[in-house]
This record gives C-alpha cells, structure tokens and sequence, in this order.
C-alpha cells in the first residue's frame, strides 16, 4: 500500500517498526499505556487524505472516536488547509496552530500524542521538526499510519510493489507533490519531506508498515534504535 507508519507515545524513545496488519491493536496498546501514564489527549490532523489535496475529517472522526471510547481519552481532529489552492508551508502553519491551541486550553505536551496516515502521517513529522526549530517541547509521542515522508519518491519499492498496490503509483505521487509544493519548494526540505530531517531528540515513534519492506525508509541516523520484524527487514 502505501509508504511507512511513524511514531507512537509510550513505553521506550526506541523506534519501533510493526506490520500494519495490527496497526489497531498496537496503537490501541501504545495509547491505553500513554494514558496510564497520564497523556490525556490524542490529536489526528485529518487522519487520512490523498497527498495533501482532498479529503476530510469524517473518517479522522470515525477513528478517534473508537480510540476514545477504547482508550479513555480524548480526541481532538484538526483539519489544514488543502493544495494546490494552499500549498507548503500552509498544512504545516495549520498543524503548529492547531497545536498551539491545545497548548492555550492548558493541555501540557507531555499529555498529547499526534497521530496520522499517509500525507497526516507526514505532517505530524513535519510539526515536531518545526516545533524543534522553534525550541518548542514536543509532544509525548507520535503514531504515524503509513506516513508520507519522502515527497521525492526516491525509494525503489514504488517499482517493486507496483502489481502489489497499483493504487498509489510513483507518478500519481509525484503529482501530488508538485501540488503541495507549488514548484516553489524544493521537496527535499525536511518541513516537506521529513525523511531529509534530524530526528534527534524526537519523542517515541511507532513506525508499522502494511506488509512490505520498509528498511530503506528508516533515516541511518535512528537505525540503532530500530527494531524491525526479522522476516520484513532488508
């Protein structure tokens, strides 16, 4: 299917890479621990769109809602603005205004996680770095659902996988890119593409990848705080 899954709160900083075949029950798992240690809310920034330019917030809703009934928490769906009318840096504007929001209603950092598929999987990474460069705290965690995170289409798996998931094809994502960038920014930025980021000091990320090899995804620089399924890794 898609790219990657990136981070989720709880347990250890240690980057952790699952099949997305149990995305639920694990994201379920990592939150109800979060919550146990006093993480109180779950953010979505609408949870699955195609490439930063469609979608809304209905399904985010469906998801969150199941999440706060299973986990206890709350659930605060927060949508962006959409390319190529808005393009970069709008979602991410968006994404660090909606966090700053849940920061005036008196939510702490430590008591937020930020979750997100495919282009939403991508912008939770984009924020956290844009939080870094401001030396805002970030948040407890990141779970990230087949994050978007390489806006260049660099990986060989687009080919590879081709018959797998004929549905998202390297050219339709190459047109998605060029909408959110506008031809204005070049997508090795790491606001736009985070795979090109320092990841340093991010907090604990769930990574889960729907059935494919997924090893080339991972920056070299977190490798040894990786943990990949021996029968999935490259």
């Amino acid at each position: 299917m898609k790219d990657g899954f990136l981070k989720a709160a709880a347990l250890s900083p240690a980057l952790r890479v699952a099949d997305c075949a149990y995305n639920t029950r694990q994201i379920l798992t990592e939150l109800r621990a979060a919550a146990a240690r006093g993480v109180k809310l779950a953010v979505f920034p609408e949870f699955c769109l195609t490439g930063y330019t469609c979608g809304d917030l209905d399904y985010a809703k469906g998801f969150g809602a199941t999440l706060a009934d299973e986990c206890g928490i709350r659930v605060f769906c927060a949508a962006y603005r959409l390319a190529p009318e808005s393009p970069y840096p709008a979602a991410v504007e968006d994404a660090l205004e909606a966090y700053r929001y849940l920061l005036e209603k008196g939510y702490a950092p430590e008591q937020i996680v930020l979750c997100g598929e495919s282009a939403g999987g991508g912008l939770i990474c984009a924020l956290c770095l844009r939080l870094k460069e401001m030396n805002m705290t970030m948040p407890a965690g990141l779970i990230a659902i087949s994050p978007w995170t390489d806006l260049t289409c660099s990986g060989k798996t687009y080919e590879e996988n081709r018959e797998a998931d004929p549905s998202l094809t390297e050219e339709l994502l190459r047109f998605y890119a060029d909408c959110y960038t506008g031809g204005l920014t070049s997508k090795e930025e790491p606001l736009v593409s985070p795979l090109f980021g320092d990841l340093t000091g991010f907090p604990p990320v769930l990574l889960l990848q729907p059935g494919m090899s997924y090893g080339w995804m991972i920056p070299a620089a977190c490798t040894k705080n990786c943990w990949m399924p021996a029968a999935r890794a490259k």
